[in-house]
């Protein structure tokens, strides 16, 4: 049952840790989870812990340097138009932000 309750709080702690780099960044679900990803396997830290770190950070501590300089890569590579998995993204990153909500009667 002890496994269970953990492996529920990681996944709820990775989500919110989506949410923290969607909100920061202005990308997709799928990018954050690709940044995520990307910054674990490049650390050789595991997921749920760079998704603490991520936490943290938005609520004001500093992550590891370690850290910090695998999400710049993953970021900077999202803006420059490939993917942190390393795909190319032929959209301009102006096109990769989201639009802005639908306003007004039947949006």
């Amino acid at each position: 049952m002890a496994g269970l309750k953990r492996a529920l709080w990681t996944h709820a702690l990775i989500d919110l840790a989506r949410g923290v780099v969607m909100a920061t960044t202005g990308c997709s679900a799928e990018t954050a989870w690709a940044v995520l990803v990307h910054t674990s396997q490049h650390t050789n830290i595991k997921l749920h812990t760079i998704a603490r770190l991520v936490v943290d950070a938005a609520e004001g501590s500093e992550p590891p340097a370690v850290v910090r300089e695998a999400l710049h890569a993953a970021f900077t590579d999202y803006e420059a138009g490939v993917s942190p998995s390393g795909d190319t993204d032929d959209r301009t990153p102006d096109d990769r932000r989201p639009s802005p909500p639908a306003t007004g009667p039947g949006a």
